[in-house]
């Protein structure tokens, strides 16, 4: 089903080694030991693949794993969050963030609540269009291939290939790794996807992770391209909050219940999961 860039699996695999590990980030040498390649084969490899060199790689998503914590869990301390991050001290924190969000972490938290209380109140009319409810799910394991780039763009893609292909016994997801109001289009990881059978067969081309058991807040959706922004801002800044839940990481997924086409102008319906726990 899906085509494999060379080398791919081991490289997905090295980039979420790397996000599961990010307090304490590895080095070049602990990741290239995950393989077979030396750490200057394995480091060309990840910059052609990423478009960033590892250690750039490494540090923006420290960066971008604090912005997520200043946001949705306002009340950890600043050095805290450095400590959680991988920085030894609030000065190197402090000054990294700088340097890459030209704003302190105290000025972005600031910055933030004003966003998010412009969202609530922007967001007042429509909310009434949404179907929330909480949902525990077991742990799965989906065949999967990786996309960068903007979400708005990967996801439309994906979904004129799959409905082309037609696979009628499939459940399909889509797997948003990063922040876009954070995270750069270019940089943006979206997995697509279909969740494997306990029965079905294995090959080696084939590309699997799992998602772990959590509960997930749970946005039933009847939507149009583009408009996915919409929904998970009202997810995240009303509903969460208003019932008392935040998210628990950086991470979200969408299952494919109707897909969209040309016809009614990508309109589709999906199921839209984001793992919480109680504030």
């Amino acid at each position: 089903m899906y085509k494999l860039v060379r080398n791919e699996p081991f490289l997905n695999k090295a980039i979420n080694y790397i996000v599961e590990n990010i307090s304490e980030p590895p080095s070049l040498e602990e990741i290239a030991s995950l393989s077979s390649f030396s750490k200057f084969h394995f480091h060309r490899m990840f910059k052609d693949f990423t478009g960033e060199t590892l250690s750039n790689f490494i540090r923006r998503i420290r960066l971008e794993k604090s912005v997520f914590l200043l946001v949705f869990e306002t009340h950890r301390s600043i050095s805290d969050i450095a400590m959680t991050c991988g920085y030894g001290n609030t000065q190197s924190f402090n000054k990294a963030f700088k340097k890459f969000f030209n704003l302190t972490p105290n000025e972005y938290k600031m910055r933030a609540k004003q966003k998010k209380d412009e969202i609530i109140f922007n967001n007042k009319e429509t909310s009434i269009e949404y179907q929330v409810s909480i949902k525990y799910l077991k742990s799965f394991k989906i065949v999967y291939h990786r996309n960068f780039g903007a979400y708005s763009n990967t996801q439309t893609n994906t979904f004129q290939n799959i409905s082309k292909q037609r696979y009628p016994t499939k459940e399909f997801i889509g797997i948003c790794w990063d922040d876009p109001n954070v995270t750069k289009d270019e940089n943006c990881r979206y997995d697509t996807g279909y969740i494997l059978n306990t029965n079905e067969d294995i090959n080696q081309d084939m590309m699997i992770q799992e998602i772990s058991d959590s509960t997930y807040a749970l946005l039933k959706v009847n939507i149009k391209k583009g408009d996915f922004e919409l929904a998970w801002e009202y997810l995240l800044y009303n509903w969460l909050p208003k019932h008392g839940y935040t998210p628990k990481r950086i991470f979200c997924f969408e299952k494919i219940i109707e897909f969209p086409s040309t016809k009614n102008n990508f309109v589709h319906k999906a199921e839209l999961y984001i793992p919480i726990h109680k504030l």
